[in-house]
């Protein structure tokens, strides 16, 4: 009985190494509104989203790699796969000078204009550029490249989570001051979780920390794989076939500044 089960195990355990071992590129995203998400249907869904499928069709077709379908995970463990493992495709990350040389930069992808956001009722949290940053509590994404920037620009950052629903709770709680988000992320989760937009304002809007999104590889990737991710973004952006996704993308959110 005992050979039978350590025989199972051992052939189970083969199949999920083969089936590691499929394809030749691993594409990880997160679900970040309305760049990149799943959608009701659990289908892949969002303006970057859709960029990054037309990038896939073309590799499929201009190349012989085995390409996965886009798997969404939790952002800490998109990024950390995405940074460790090889063959390994990520989107949407913001190109961040400490990213700079940790991965393959495919190409640029969507804007993400940066604010802090604070409750409109909080009458007590005003701006003023004589006041230290550090007095205010923040809440941010873990390992978000916002709030990183934000830490470096001396705001005290009380609270990292992906739980976009928590940072909102303790936002409009009053349990943190501000919350650093892009605004058009920051509409979509406002009307997702019930909030009435004259619940929160902007409270300054942070150029430094407005990056460009991006699709990238691992730097350690093969280099078959990164010339073949290379030449069908080239392709792409050539043809120009990336464009009405951005002017989509602009039509519908006109991002401000």
């Amino acid at each position: 009985m005992m050979r039978f089960l350590i025989l199972f195990i051992v052939v189970l355990l083969s199949g999920q190494l083969a089936a590691q071992q499929t394809n030749d590129l691993t594409v990880l995203s997160t679900n970040y509104q309305p760049y990149n998400y799943q959608n009701n249907k659990r289908e892949p869904d969002g303006h970057a989203t859709k960029m990054v499928q037309a990038l896939l069709t073309e590799i499929r077709r201009s190349s012989s790699l085995a390409v996965s379908d886009i798997e969404f995970l939790p952002w800490a463990r998109t990024y950390h796969l995405a940074e460790t493992t090889p063959d390994t495709l990520i989107f949407s990350i913001a190109r961040t000078p400490e990213r700079e040389a940790k991965f393959n930069w495919i190409g640029k992808l969507l804007p993400m204009p940066v604010y802090l956001y604070k409750n409109a009722g909080r009458n007590d949290v005003v701006f003023d550029k004589l006041q230290r940053n550090e007095v205010w509590a923040v809440a941010g994404v873990n390992n978000g490249a916002p709030t990183n920037c934000i830490e470096e620009m001396g705001y005290r950052v009380v609270h990292k989570s992906a739980n976009y629903e928590v940072q909102f709770k303790m936002l409009d709680k009053g349990r943190v001051d501000l919350m650093v988000f892009d605004s058009i992320s920051f509409a979509q989760e406002v009307k997702r979780l019930g909030y009435s937009n004259q619940q929160f304002a902007p409270f300054l809007y942070l150029p430094q920390c407005s990056y460009d999104l991006y699709v990238a590889l691992n730097k350690d990737s093969n280099s078959s794989v990164v010339e073949a991710v290379q030449t069908a973004w080239q392709t792409l952006s050539d043809e120009g076939a990336l464009e009405p996704f951005r002017a989509a993308f602009e039509e519908t959110y006109q991002p401000f500044h």
